[in-house]
């Protein structure tokens, strides 16, 4: 029964979702680590999988600049870098159907910790001054922002370390070897 009832919510949608646009989003950091003081993206990915255009279309994504923070004083997580626009105002004209569009701004990370990554909130219409659809972006859950010591220390070419361990290896292999050596040559000597 459950089964029927999936299968004729699908379809329903199917012929429901004719020549309308449907987005889906994705917001990704391409830097692999986001670390304190160092510039870093964020990128908005929107694709219309419809069949129709989407048309103004807002982003709005609070992860890093919520907007409780101005009423409470709490420490600012991020500074937006020059030249990139607000993440509570992202705008879109226009999409057709079938295509994609990456949104991306730049943010500076102030303070290292942990934070939640709240999914980008999208609204937009199906027809020209239509009814307002809303769609929610991908998140991971949390974010994690390094201090500068962190990322170094995970990072480093750790020549010294390797170097000790040269050393440890030698003296564990050399000494053996040179005690091995002077008794072979004693015993050449008593023959």
């Amino acid at each position: 029964m459950r089964f029927l009832f999936f299968v004729l919510q699908l379809a329903l949608l199917t012929f429901a979702s004719a020549d309308i646009g449907r987005l889906l989003v994705v917001k990704r950091y391409p830097d692999t680590y986001i670390v304190q003081g160092r510039p870093s993206a964020v990128q908005i990915g929107i694709y219309n999988v419809g069949q129709g255009p989407a048309f103004n279309i807002a982003v709005e994504d609070v992860t890093f600049f919520p907007k409780q923070q101005q009423q409470k004083q709490q420490p600012k997580i991020a500074r937006l870098m020059e030249g990139s626009t607000h993440p509570h105002q992202l705008r879109l004209d226009r999409l057709q159907p079938g295509t994609n569009a990456t949104l991306t701004y730049q943010i500076m990370p102030l303070t290292p910790g942990q934070y939640s990554d709240r999914p980008a909130k999208v609204t937009y219409a199906v027809k020209q001054g239509g009814a307002v659809q809303k769609a929610s972006s991908t998140s991971q859950y949390y974010v994690r922002i390094l201090t500068a010591e962190e990322y170094e220390s995970n990072h480093a070419d750790h020549k010294k370390t390797w170097f000790m361990y040269m050393l440890m290896y030698l003296v564990a292999i050399g000494l053996p070897y040179e005690r091995y050596r002077q008794s072979e040559a004693a015993s050449h000597r008593m023959k």
